[in-house]
C-alpha cells in the first residue's frame, strides 16, 4: 500500500508531496496535469532510471540541475513499512532496522519484495485492458 510520494524536481513537480489514503485511490486530473508522472515516479523510486520514458536528464524539472532530482516513496507490505529515496547520486531503501543502498541493490530488493521484475511491474502499471492478460501470463 502506497503511503506517500515526494517529488523534488521530477518533471513539472519542483517540490510536491502526495499522501495516499488506505484502500483504492483514484488519481484524476486534466490532460498534462501529471497523472502519469506519479506512476512513473513510483516506478523510478522502486526500480531506477531504466523505468523512465525518457533519459534522466529529460525528467529533471526544466532549468534545474540533474543532481537536484529526488524521489521518495513510502509504502507498506504485510505490515512492514518501507521507504525508498532515489536520485542520480544513489538509492537507499530502509525498513525495520535494515538499510539497502545502491541503485542496483535497491532495484533487486524491490523486485524480490514485489515478486516481479521491473519490466513486468511497468507493464502492469501502464497496461491497457487488452495487454493485461499478456502481462499476467508472464507471471
Amino acid at each position: 500500500m502506497l503511503r506517500t510520494l515526494t517529488l523534488k524536481n521530477f518533471r513539472k513537480h519542483e517540490d510536491a508531496e502526495f499522501n495516499f489514503a488506505d484502500g483504492l485511490v483514484v488519481v484524476r486530473g486534466a490532460n498534462e496535469a501529471g497523472k502519469s508522472t506519479l506512476g512513473e515516479a513510483v516506478l523510478y523510486a522502486l526500480f531506477g532510471s531504466s523505468m523512465l520514458r525518457e533519459s534522466l536528464d529529460a525528467v529533471v524539472t526544466y532549468d534545474k540541475p540533474e543532481s537536484s532530482l529526488k524521489v521518495a516513496l513510502t509504502f507498506a507490505i504485510d505490515g512492514v513499512d518501507y521507504k525508498i529515496v532515489r536520485g542520480k547520486s544513489g538509492a537507499e531503501l530502509a525498513y525495520a532496522d535494515q538499510l539497502v543502498t545502491g541503485q542496483r541493490e535497491t532495484r533487486a530488493f524491490a523486485e524480490r519484495l514485489l515478486g516481479c521484475t521491473a519490466d513486468v511491474a511497468k507493464l502492469l502499471m501502464f497496461a491497457d485492458q487488452d495487454s493485461v492478460r499478456g502481462v499476467l501470463d508472464k507471471g
